[in-house]
């Protein structure tokens, strides 16, 4: 981790507020990982040479992300005001920073003059929120809303409220995210509670809230096919594989929550019948149908059935083929031929009698 530029702000009015003197500064830094930092802040007099000779002192930690790039952060450090010091003098301020716990130590310049002990009190003071990621992450809600009328924030959004207001943040991510943590100044420092307090509005206050993405976004879906030699389904959208076509115990991933349009599509001779287990409606008719939203693993099932024959049977007749006897000359030859046969005349069955004839014998 790297610090530098911490800097003392050099105050034109009074900071003592109540019991308690706010001091605040900035710095920059830069990390490759996660990192706690620690800030130490003192109020006392500056003497020749360069020594600070500290009356009263405070020191506070917080958390840092990992940063690329240099990064400017306001810190305050809160101090007891004890009977040591003047309730109307005017002090000098001085302040530094370190990796903590072991780090080196990073220091300000001295500000000379900088503190009346008066009281002074404004009356609003602003709210900044940050979120990380600063798109795609989630949204944040406040109660009480700002003086604005804001209740809903996003990444840099600032608003005001009266001095000394406990605000309270809850943190909403979107689809595919989690709530990791609140960082900054909010209360505990740290805080992995979800609404959290920001630290009472007696300054400007910036609090920020961590999402990450859920464990696993994607849920895995299953088609059961129980007679799959019948048909196959089809589905809208594909699956994350590509998978569009499924038979049975055929299984693919789709983003949490997705809704699948299933379609049976039966081999000829079969026909579709419903779709069971997690479908809408619970027993479904309709073909394509709807899945439920996939919210976790799921399957769901297709019945096809046999389609039953309708086709008419022809009816054998006695005597089929079989002529009722040999014909003489070419009547009983013709007769011979068409006798016992059966023809169809409209879907009418006929049998034909066989008709024969004598031919005249000469003389």
């Amino acid at each position: 981790m790297q610090i530098r530029n911490v800097k003392v702000k050099n105050y034109t009015n009074p900071i003592a507020y109540g019991d308690t003197c706010h001091v605040t500064l900035t710095f920059e830094y830069m990390s490759e990982e996660y990192t706690t930092v620690r800030v130490w802040a003192t109020i006392g007099n500056n003497h020749v040479f360069g020594i600070f000779d500290p009356i009263i002192s405070a020191d506070t930690t917080f958390d840092l992300s990992a940063r690329s790039t240099w990064h400017t952060v306001t810190a305050v450090v809160i101090i007891p005001i004890s009977t040591s010091i003047s309730d109307s003098g005017i002090y000098d301020i001085y302040a530094k920073v370190q990796e903590y716990p072991n780090g080196g130590w990073i220091e300000s310049p001295v500000i000379v003059d900088a503190i009346w002990f008066e009281t002074y009190q404004p009356n609003t003071q602003t709210l900044e929120v940050d979120i990380v990621p600063s798109s795609g992450g989630g949204y944040v809600t406040t109660s009480p809303a700002s003086k604005e009328g804001q209740s809903t924030w996003h990444d840099g959004y600032t608003g005001t409220f009266d001095y000394g207001t406990v605000v309270q943040v809850t943190a909403h991510p979107l689809a595919g995210k989690v709530f990791d943590r609140w960082a900054d100044e909010i209360t505990g420092g740290v805080n992995y509670n979800n609404p959290a307090n920001v630290q009472p509005m007696t300054e400007h206050r910036a609090v920020k809230a961590h999402f990450k993405d859920e464990p696993n976004p994607n849920r895995v879906f299953e088609i059961d096919i129980p007679k799959n030699d019948m048909g196959y389904v089809t589905t809208v959208p594909a699956s994350l594989e590509g998978k569009s076509v499924w038979h049975n115990d055929e299984t693919g991933t789709f983003p949490h929550g997705t809704i699948i349009e299933v379609t049976a599509v039966p081999y000829p001779g079969y026909k579709f019948i419903k779709w069971t287990d997690k479908i809408q409606l619970g027993i479904n008719y309709n073909n394509p149908a709807s899945s439920l939203p996939l919210t976790s693993d799921m399957a769901v099932k297709c019945h096809f059935d046999t389609v039953e024959s309708t086709e008419p049977t022809e009816p054998e007749l006695p005597g089929e083929g079989e002529g009722e006897g040999e014909g003489e000359g070419e009547g009983g030859s013709a007769g011979g031929d068409l006798a016992g046969k059966v023809i169809l005349i409209g879907g009418v069955a006929l049998l034909l009698l066989g008709l024969t004839r004598k031919s005249k014998k000469a003389g």
